[in-house]
């Protein structure tokens, strides 16, 4: 399972380096430090020196040292050591993103020239929707 996992990954960074991102997950932009991504069908633990991979709708990340940043192209979300989050699309008629923190720090920004704003533990935020 873990290989279709990785297999997965590789395709979501393909899609991250295309000229108009996916919508349906967000891109590593900045990782200074170790992650977990839980999957519904197995995790995977990105530490440092290692490739960065996407975090795909319906996964859980953990923070395990440092500091790292995810975005697409209408939000970026960082968090911290010891931050854990979910990152969902909704399913229905207009895809939704959203990332609900479960512990830690964790920020949203909608640009990169924007303030970002603390989620604070058990809140969802909702990301701006991309045009259908």
């Amino acid at each position: 399972m873990l290989r279709l996992f990785a297999a997965a990954a590789v395709l979501l960074l393909a899609a991250c380096a295309a000229p108009r991102r996916c919508t349906q997950a967000l891109c590593p932009s900045y990782v200074n430090g170790a992650y977990r991504v839980h999957g519904w069908n197995g995790s995977v633990t990105v530490d440092p020196g290692v490739p960065a991979v996407p975090i795909v709708s319906d996964a859980t990340v953990d923070v395990l040292s440092g500091q790292i940043e995810f975005g697409n192209d209408h939000a970026i979300v960082a968090g911290t050591a010891g931050a854990s989050f979910r990152f969902q699309v909704s399913s229905g008629a207009i895809a939704v993103p959203s990332v609900t923190v479960a512990s830690g720090n964790v920020y949203v920004a909608l640009s990169s020239s924007s303030e970002p704003s603390l989620i604070e533990p058990g809140k969802t935020f909702f990301l701006p929707v991309a045009e259908q």
